[in-house]
């Protein structure tokens, strides 16, 4: 048994070198969102299709004939990522979902139309965060009312400048608003910067008057969503298609692809490749619209480091209705390889099978050993 104090050394040290990771991993993110004093849950449960990414470029809601989404990639209309100047997350959902508080806090604007966010909630989380949840049906809390992470706020609907139910949720950082209107130059990305340049919004709103942002999901295995989690859209650089497919708007990020199956060997498929994955364990996942999306054996390949090198997963994707699925877990290299073929082999022309966004969440190890209360040496502690 080692003393105390060797103990405690060790685990600082310990502490020390996880940080050290986790920086060279480049998921400082995690670390600046508990350092500044929010980490957010989900605004609702289940999954849900992403409709409308944060521009960060800029989210003034101004047509400047760019969007540049927080993975660093830029497009100059808004497909897939409609739309140019947007100041915070749409989710597609049912008018009178449940719509939860993203952390603790106390509601400071709670308001009926009046703007393009119809029936609104604002709440005040303290360290200067604010969180919106816009375009509700009901507004379930009162003004100076305190919440706690989960609590039902409202149900999702589709009020103010909208075209169809949805949740619009938005974060700032500043100061609080007045009168239930956020300020948009205080608008942040809860989903972080992950570019190879530096982040747009430390020019926003005005030359080097901004932020970078970070990542403030308190990324729960359990969660729908992490910062964790590396996306590939099905229409964004990461991703092709070979031979024929038709599309939808139908789709995480507004946009699928689709096609009647196939059982012959034509070379038709999709195909995801992203390069800033965290190497190692990583669960794998794929998004299945509510729409075209009726196959019972679709087969996804993933190209993992294990002496196969390829590993297959075949699921239904009838059974889904705009739901992230797991295709299980896999050692990989620091990106992420995936193919999706036509060939389901059934009938053909009987089914459709979709190919969207495709999801990596990481799961690094930080020498847990070094956590214990007791640590074996191998050689003599000093």
């Amino acid at each position: 048994m080692t003393s105390p104090i060797i103990r405690a050394r060790f685990k600082a040290a310990g502490f020390a070198i996880i940080i050290s990771v986790i920086l060279m991993l480049g998921l400082h993110g995690l670390l600046s969102a508990a350092a500044r004093g929010i980490q957010l849950r989900p605004p609702y449960d289940g999954t849900y299709r992403l409709n409308t990414f944060f521009d960060h470029h800029f989210p003034d809601y101004g047509n400047d004939n760019g969007m540049t989404i927080y993975t660093g990639e830029s497009v100059p209309d808004c497909s897939p990522y409609c739309y140019q100047g947007h100041s915070g997350y749409d989710w597609s959902m049912y008018t009178g979902t449940q719509i939860l508080a993203a952390a603790d806090g106390v509601v400071v604007g709670r308001a009926a139309l009046g703007t393009g966010y119809g029936w609104r909630v604002i709440l005040d989380h303290g360290n200067g965060y604010q969180t919106l949840y816009g375009h509700l049906s009901a507004l379930n809390v009162v003004l100076n009312q305190h919440v706690a992470t989960g609590d039902v706020i409202g149900l999702s609907g589709s009020t103010g400048r909208s075209t169809g139910p949805h949740l619009h949720f938005g974060i700032y950082y500043g100061p609080v608003p007045a009168n239930s209107e956020p300020d948009e130059d205080h608008a942040t990305d809860p989903f972080g910067w992950r570019g190879q340049h530096p982040d747009p919004l430390v020019n926003y709103p005005a030359q080097g008057q901004g932020h970078t942002a970070s990542c403030l999901w308190r990324s729960l295995d359990t969660d729908p969503i992490s910062c964790f989690d590396t996306i590939a859209e099905d229409a964004g650089r990461s991703s092709s298609i070979v031979g024929t497919w038709n599309e939808s708007t139908v789709g995480n990020g507004y946009h699928a692809y689709y096609r009647d199956n196939i059982s012959s060997n034509l070379d038709i498929w999709a195909t995801w490749l992203v390069t800033d994955i965290v190497p190692g364990t990583n669960k794998v996942y794929a998004f299945i619209p509510s729409q075209n999306a009726t196959t019972h054996r679709a087969t996804y390949w993933i190209y993992t480091t294990s002496s196969t090198r390829w590993q297959s997963c075949t699921i239904e994707q009838a059974p889904y209705n705009d739901e992230w699925v797991s295709l299980g877990t896999y050692q990989l290299p620091n990106y992420g390889y995936m193919f999706l073929y036509a060939n389901t082999q059934e009938v053909t022309n009987t089914t459709y099978i979709a190919a969207d966004a495709i999801k990596f969440r990481s799961y690094p190890q930080f020498l847990p050993l070094i956590l214990q209360d007791d640590i074996d040496c191998g050689f003599d502690c000093l």
